[in-house]
């Protein structure tokens, strides 16, 4: 019989259930589930570290065409002390990097890859925030 359960890794971050704050009732089933749904203080400092908004890069990541996906890679790649990034493992547009997950990313890119996940989804949820206020 066909499964049709999916895992929460294999679920969008728009999709998954609004967490409370810190130190509010916790809803998650372990420690891990929560400490892995949180960047940790390491990679939120470097995060913070960058230079947020590239002026060759539109603020709306959803609007970026491939040669602004290949310019913000770059970026990442130089701040961050990545490993160079082969082009061809993301031959896409910015509609396209936000159908892909954690795993996706990990999977192009194994040392890094979690970093320019989670620095995609810090620029949308920015996109969105700005967008709808």
């Amino acid at each position: 019989m066909l499964s049709l359960e999916v895992s929460s890794s294999h679920t969008p971050w728009f999709a998954r259930p609004i967490p409370p704050r810190r130190g509010a009732a916790a809803i998650f089933s372990s420690h891990e589930e929560e400490a892995s749904f949180y960047p940790s203080k390491k990679e939120e400092k470097e995060l913070r570290k960058t230079k947020f908004f590239d002026e060759r890069l539109p603020n709306d990541p959803r609007t970026w065409n491939r040669e602004d996906v290949q310019n913000w890679i770059k970026q990442i790649s130089s701040v961050h002390g990545l490993p160079s990034i082969e082009a061809d493992r993301f031959l896409m547009n910015g509609k396209a990097l936000c159908l892909m997950t954690m795993d996706m990313f990990c999977q192009r890119v194994p040392l890094g890859g979690k970093m320019l996940y989670k620095d995609f989804q810090l620029r949308l949820c920015n996109a969105m925030y700005s967008s709808s206020s």
